[in-house]
């Protein structure tokens, strides 16, 4: 358990490496499945995913989550990420191109950056700056050419991005310290299914003013499978 708890910076590395990884492929996939299936409910269906399996390893982990006050101000912070990030990033994605929702994103670190220092006033140091500009520089640089392709991007699309891009900075400013009161496995829990509770009522009210609706077919539910292994 205490692994779970502090585990060694150069593992958080590793796991930041992998982390963007999976992100970058779920992205891909996800622009995809939104070719046959709405954003929100198909946002609801990845979520849903994701939330049995924290659970399962939660279960898995033989990890206790206490009924408290505190449990539940960890769970709220789910509404800022997945919850408003999300929803913003899966409407803004079927809008514009993967290309320039993954130029936009890559503006997180810096935007993380300056929130830490306004609201947490942490100290940054020059060459951290120095790193974030060059690495949002380097991506820039690839996905510029599509980014540039004013038939296929959106404005609309790509300013909602950038808003999802501002609330997954404030739930890693507002989680900076909760990870330290429950392992990770356990706080993502409780996050995703305070989140999946958000999406389910907005999902919910889509359909029933008939925003959102799904057409069954062969590719629907290759769709539906590809979101349940995307979540």
């Amino acid at each position: 358990m205490s692994l779970l708890r502090s585990p060694r910076p150069r593992n958080g590395v590793y796991f930041s490496i992998l982390c963007a990884a999976i992100y970058g492929l779920t992205m891909v996939v996800t622009k995809g499945a939104l070719q046959h299936l709405p954003p929100l409910t198909l946002l609801t269906i990845q979520t849903a995913s994701s939330t049995i399996f924290f659970w399962i390893a939660v279960a898995v982990l033989r990890i206790r989550i206490p009924l408290s006050w505190n449990s539940i101000k960890l769970g709220l912070a789910g509404f800022l990420e997945p919850g408003f990030s999300y929803i913003f990033g899966m409407i803004g994605l079927s809008l514009t191109t993967a290309s320039n929702a993954t130029l936009i994103s890559t503006m997180e670190p810096v935007v993380t950056l300056f929130l830490a220092w306004l609201i947490l006033r942490e100290k940054i140091s020059p060459l951290i700056i120095a790193l974030c500009i060059v690495a949002c520089a380097g991506v820039g640089f690839v996905a510029a050419p599509d980014a540039t392709s004013n038939h296929l991007g959106s404005l609309l699309g790509d300013g909602l991005i950038g808003l999802a891009v501002l609330f997954a900075s404030l739930y890693a400013i507002s989680t900076t310290h909760a990870v330290k009161q429950l392992p990770p496995v356990a706080v993502a829990a409780l996050q995703q299914s305070f989140a999946l509770i958000f999406f389910v009522v907005m999902t919910t009210g889509a359909w029933i003013l008939g925003k959102e609706s799904i057409e069954f077919t062969t590719a629907t539910g290759f769709s539906l499978l590809v979101a349940i292994a995307s979540g």
